[in-house]
């Protein structure tokens, strides 16, 4: 077994394993919250003492932020709602691009699109993998920052074998070699800012394991580090 299939295996389990606790924390916390929500709103609204309704609002509002957070929570693990068709990866991540681009004020030579001379299709959302997209790119401008350097995105588009695969490489650090393990565990994140949760790339791993692909990170052989996405072709 090879580094690529050992750091596979074990993200696989790893994530399993999450999957379980989750689902039984957030299952017993909301039923805690239930009772924590309905009870404050009825202090809130029945009780004549200014006081006590202002402590019974306060305590409403950090249930309904505790509930909202669990909700949250459960996105690492729920299955997503997935309408499924046919795509053309090109198509899509042109699209993708030049939204992007757009939003973060970017010169059109700062992403680089190279692929195949002829359609790459595979089935898919459209609207999730856009949104998978759009986690991976705004990583990357991230990645870049932190060198403050220009951001420079290198995306490959190519086929290999049954699978569709989508490389995106930036001009950043790298990761750590101890936190390609850990990179697609919930709240896990590099980002100096405490305030950022760790969510995106969580959720861009759950996203594409439903759809039958799944997702890497490796350092590349320069600076910076790619991800890998894998998608099965569509049948001829």
């Amino acid at each position: 077994m090879d580094k690529k299939e050992y750091l596979d295996r074990v993200r696989e389990e790893k994530y399993k394993s999450f999957e379980k606790i989750l689902s039984k924390i957030v299952h017993d916390m909301k039923n805690l919250l239930s009772g924590m929500i309905g009870y404050s709103r009825l202090i809130s609204t029945g009780t004549r003492e200014e006081q006590t309704r202002e402590d019974a609002e306060k305590i409403l509002e950090a249930g309904l932020n505790s509930l909202a957070f669990m909700n949250d929570i459960g996105e690492f693990y729920r299955k997503p709602a997935l309408k499924l068709e046919k795509v053309e990866l090109e198509k899509l991540l042109i699209e993708s691009i030049e939204r992007f681009a757009e939003h973060q004020g970017l010169e059109p030579e700062q992403i680089a699109l190279s692929g195949p001379d002829h359609a790459v299709t595979v089935e898919a959302d459209r609207a999730q993998l856009r949104k998978v997209l759009m986690i991976l790119l705004k990583n990357c401008v991230e990645a870049a920052e932190r060198l403050s350097t220009r951001p420079r995105i290198e995306i490959l588009l190519r086929k290999e074998g049954p699978a569709a695969v989508i490389e995106i490489e930036d001009n950043g650090p790298g990761v750590e070699e101890p936190h390609l393990i850990q990179i697609f565990d919930p709240f896990f994140s590099t980002h100096p800012d405490d305030q950022v949760r760790g969510h995106g790339l969580s959720r861009a791993y759950n996203t594409l394991r439903h759809m039958g692909g799944g997702l890497d990170v490796y350092n590349t052989g320069g600076k910076g580090a790619a991800a890998r996405i894998k998608l099965p072709l569509t049948r001829a």
